[in-house]
């Protein structure tokens, strides 16, 4: 999905916010909140921004090459004469990136303590 990086580009940035958010669910009837609201949520988001599409086989395409780090492995992909992949249509293209990584975090925080709860761990 089209996504803007949140402040950090560190890949553990989100679960370690989604850690911290999840220590402040203390209590069972947050779970409870949870259970009843944040499900939902979380359902609703995913429906909302998922691209149910799946990858297709792209020819290679020379024209691009300009566009790839000499830092990636891709030499291999060029040499195969395709890639796996998928393109957006324009309707899904023109959307605005999606930027609401509280929101994430905040949702699988509430699904982590949860679990935590559920296993007696809280």
């Amino acid at each position: 999905m089209p996504t803007t990086w949140p402040g950090s580009e560190d890949v553990q940035w989100v679960n370690k916010m989604v850690e911290l958010r999840a220590r402040n669910i203390e209590t069972p009837q947050d779970v409870e909140a949870w259970y009843s609201k944040s499900k939902l949520d979380l359902s609703s988001l995913l429906q909302q921004q998922s691209i149910p599409k799946g990858f297709v086989k792209l020819p290679w395409n020379s024209s691009e090459e300009h566009r790839l780090s000499d830092k990636w492995e891709w030499k291999h992909i060029k040499h195969q004469g395709y890639v796996w992949g998928n393109k957006l249509p324009d309707s899904v293209a023109a959307r605005q990136p999606f930027c609401e990584w509280e929101v994430v975090i905040g949702l699988i925080a509430q699904c982590v303590a949860s679990s935590r709860a559920v296993m007696g761990v809280l």
